[in-house]
């Protein structure tokens, strides 16, 4: 840990994206000697968005402010494991915080989570179109933040290896303080008994979409890459109102084929990780899956 500034975190929670952070934020943060401030606090990402000028240590400081100097400080953000979009994370949280960091890792069944991905920024009107039979290949960020490998291999050449906590996503669910009993022991605080907050976050049964000649505006280079990531979320949501229309959400399932693009897509990836993570046996049977689908 970077002795300079007590504003900094001890760990990282670094997604993936719909893989149950936003719980475990929730669980951590009742834990009396935990802080972790905002969710999504992205200060390892703001200097990789054009025209940012705020710097990690600065966002730190802000964050944990009114943080009991003896309580371990956590960041939960998922923009850390998004690669490409998000390069060279690992090397400035290095920098940034000090080679002592802890880092967790929570992953999904890698098509479940493409899936719910795509379900997830259609409801929120974020440029995806609602068939993810053609979104599949108009958003690349679909596949690409289900690599988990590609995702972890900058972080594994920056820290060592007992420095990560690789939770599956589908035990987190099934056995939460199981689970949270593993992370109090990885971050070395007491395994209390802490009250669970019992949540369905970020589940919705409607939608909304874009307005006639909005989806264009949305999909653009420029909004994803400059506007969406400069503008305040106040902001951002209030254009996100007045610009879409509430609507009872209309799934337009996977098909058959996009299913099997998606596996061809991260096979390789998972067994790769699979090593990383030091997992003796496949942690997903994709085949099965697509059986079932």
């Amino acid at each position: 840990m970077n002795s300079t500034d007590q504003t900094l975190p001890h760990f990282l929670v670094i997604g993936g994206m719909k893989c149950a952070t936003t719980t475990m934020h929730q669980d951590l943060t009742v834990h009396p000697k935990i802080e972790c401030g905002q969710k999504e606090l992205n200060a390892l990402t703001l200097a990789a968005r054009p025209f940012t000028n705020r710097k990690p240590s600065d966002v730190y400081q802000w964050n944990f402010r009114s943080a009991d100097q003896s309580s371990l400080r956590g960041d939960v953000s998922t923009t850390y494991t998004m690669e490409p979009d998000y390069p060279d994370v690992a090397k400035r949280a290095k920098e940034v915080i000090g080679d002592e960091l802890k880092i967790i890792y929570i992953v999904r069944n890698p098509v479940q989570r493409t899936i719910s991905h795509h379900q997830y920024m259609m409801n929120q009107a974020n440029g995806f179109g609602p068939d993810i039979n053609e979104e599949i290949d108009l958003q690349p960020s679909l596949i690409q933040y289900s690599l988990y490998a590609m995702q972890i291999k900058p972080w594994l050449a920056c820290f060592e290896r007992e420095n990560f906590l690789f939770i599956k996503f589908e035990e987190y669910v099934a056995a939460r303080e199981a689970t949270m009993k593993k992370v109090y022991k990885f971050l070395g605080v007491d395994n209390i008994e802490v009250p669970l907050i019992e949540t369905g976050v970020n589940r919705t049964g409607t939608a909304r979409v874009a307005r006639p000649g909005i989806q264009q505006i949305y999909r653009s280079e420029v909004f994803q890459k400059i506007i969406r990531p400069l503008t305040p979320n106040f902001i951002r949501n209030g254009l996100r109102h007045a610009l879409t229309k509430k609507t009872a959400f209309s799934k337009i399932s996977p098909t058959i084929e996009t299913i099997n693009k998606i596996i061809e897509g991260v096979r390789e990836d998972m067994i790769q990780f699979q090593t990383l993570a030091g997992w003796s046996a496949c942690s997903w049977d994709l085949d099965a899956f697509r059986q079932n689908t």
